[in-house]
């Protein structure tokens, strides 16, 4: 009897190690476009996905530089994704598109995935319920969560660029 519970005892203690362990695995985000060139009035499509519960925000780069927090926004204020869940963005159903229009060039959409709400990014209001990302402080918090990343927490940055053209 004794032998039966040290045992089960050794079969919890090795479950959670092994979740304890499992904290520290990367998230695994997964980005893609879905295409690499994109004409004037077509829209841009993402594709996010992760390995493990996580936060997503997404800043979009224009052909001059502009950055525009686009996610979350008015219509996909909800930024959590499950494990193993992929999500379009913008979704089907969303109002927002990203239609291509000028200037044209080379654009880019900014992915920052991290295991805990990343609400205290620094951007501010533009109109029609867009943020902006503040430039400077934008990369101090990237450095920031890159650096605690490397302790206690999880975060990851990817930069999908794309083609615009007429």
């Amino acid at each position: 009897e004794q032998a039966a519970a040290g045992s089960e005892r050794s079969r919890v203690g090795l479950h959670d190690a092994a979740h304890l362990d499992e904290q520290w695995l990367p998230l695994g985000l997964k980005v893609a476009l879905a295409k690499s060139g994109y004409h004037a009035g077509e829209q841009i499509q993402a594709s996010l996905s992760c390995e493990k519960p996580c936060f997503v925000i997404v800043v979009h780069a224009d052909a001059q530089g502009q950055r525009t927090l686009v996610l979350p926004n008015q219509w996909q204020n909800h930024t959590a994704i499950a494990a193993g869940q992929r999500i379009e963005f913008p979704a089907a159903n969303s109002p927002l598109q990203l239609k291509v229009a000028a200037p044209f060039g080379k654009e880019s959409l900014d992915i920052y995935a991290s295991d805990v709400a990343m609400n205290d990014f620094p951007s501010t209001p533009i109109g029609n319920d867009f943020r902006r990302p503040e430039p400077q402080l934008e990369q101090r918090y990237i450095q920031k969560r890159q650096s605690v990343s490397q302790k206690e927490r999880q975060f990851v940055a990817r930069r999908l660029s794309f083609d615009t053209r007429p």
